[in-house]
């Protein structure tokens, strides 16, 4: 198969906080978390303000070097206790998740599976099988959430495969796929995607990862725009100290979101993993914030604020 446009801007990626001081206009006044590897997308970083080393699209991909918080761990959500089979996690009632992959097209720095066995949770053959029988005898089961990593980074063929697989099983209605390849990457969205997407018989449900306006740009709003045609989508933002923990910024967000026909879905609290403490924000800022939401925006703009715990079945608002 020939490498697509995706697959060689990908390749482009910066990978090392050498390669991306040296393309930075502004020294770093802060030492640079390097526990999780870097990985930025040429579009993204064409977004960052090269002379501001706090640029809040910056703050996602660096992480600033603070002192450790007593309370955040390596595992902050004890997947491993709801992980029935390799590359399944059945947690909430009627819903499992599949790790595709365990690779992404950016590695965001407050990511809660930063420190993850990707490895032991790889899906062969036999392991996909057993996957499917799962789902199959459970009838309570209506939706499978792809997830990883990132499920696009998979190829259009394994998507269609896994789809269509998917597809095959009666009490199946839905596939929620999580990704931030639409602002980070949009060359990944094609014409092979939008067709596997159209043409299923599934309910195709995208939820796409946006936490600051200056993420949307025109060349992602424009296969935001396709995706809209052929899925239903959902944003679901992290609150993080320095990107977007303030009533403006999520309220503009709010709005561009809503303009290119993506609902504000979750606002998460920060899930306290080992080497994300500097994004911390409190619960009393947080719904401080979240309340300026709800008094100055239409409903329909204003995302839930929750915050996910290990032993509950749901989501948990805060507020």
């Amino acid at each position: 198969m020939s490498t697509q446009i995706w697959q060689k801007e990908l390749l482009r990626s910066i990978r090392s906080l050498t390669e991306l001081k040296a393309q930075l206009t502004v020294d770093l006044p802060y030492p640079v978390n390097t526990n999780f590897p870097i990985k930025i997308t040429p579009l993204y970083f064409s977004l960052i303000n090269k002379n501001n080393p706090y640029d809040p699209l910056l703050l996602q991909v660096i992480s600033p070097k603070v002192d450790a918080l007593s309370d955040f761990s390596e595992a902050p959500l004890k997947e491993l206790e709801f992980n029935p089979l390799p590359g399944l996690l059945h947690k909430y009632a009627g819903r499992v998740l599949v790790m595709l992959t365990g690779a992404c097209m950016i590695h965001c720095q407050y990511c809660f599976r930063q420190h993850f066995s990707y490895q032991d949770q790889s899906i062969s053959k036999l392991h996909w099988q057993n996957i499917i029988n799962y789902i199959k005898n459970d009838v309570s089961i209506f939706e499978v959430i792809l997830s990883g990593g990132d499920p696009l980074v998979a190829n259009n063929n394994m998507l269609k495969k896994t789809i269509d697989s998917l597809a095959n099983i009666a009490h199946l209605t839905t596939v929620r796929i999580h990704t931030r390849v639409p602002s980070v990457l949009p060359n990944r969205i094609d014409n092979g995607l939008l067709e596997i997407f159209s043409q299923s018989k599934l309910k195709i449900i995208l939820v796409t990862h946006i936490n600051h306006p200056n993420e949307l740009c025109d060349e992602n709003m424009a296969k935001i725009d396709l995706l809209s045609k052929k899925t239903t989508l959902l944003n679901q933002s992290v609150l993080l100290h320095k990107v977007n923990d303030n009533y403006d910024t999520l309220a503009q967000l709010s709005k561009q979101l809503i303009q290119g026909n993506i609902m504000p879905y979750y606002l998460h609290q920060l899930d306290p993993v080992s080497g994300a403490e500097f994004y911390n924000v409190s619960d009393t800022k947080a719904c401080e914030i979240h309340q300026q939401l709800v008094s100055q925006l239409p409903g329909y703009m204003v995302p839930k604020l929750v915050r996910e715990i290990p032993d509950r079945k749901s989501k948990s608002a805060l507020t």
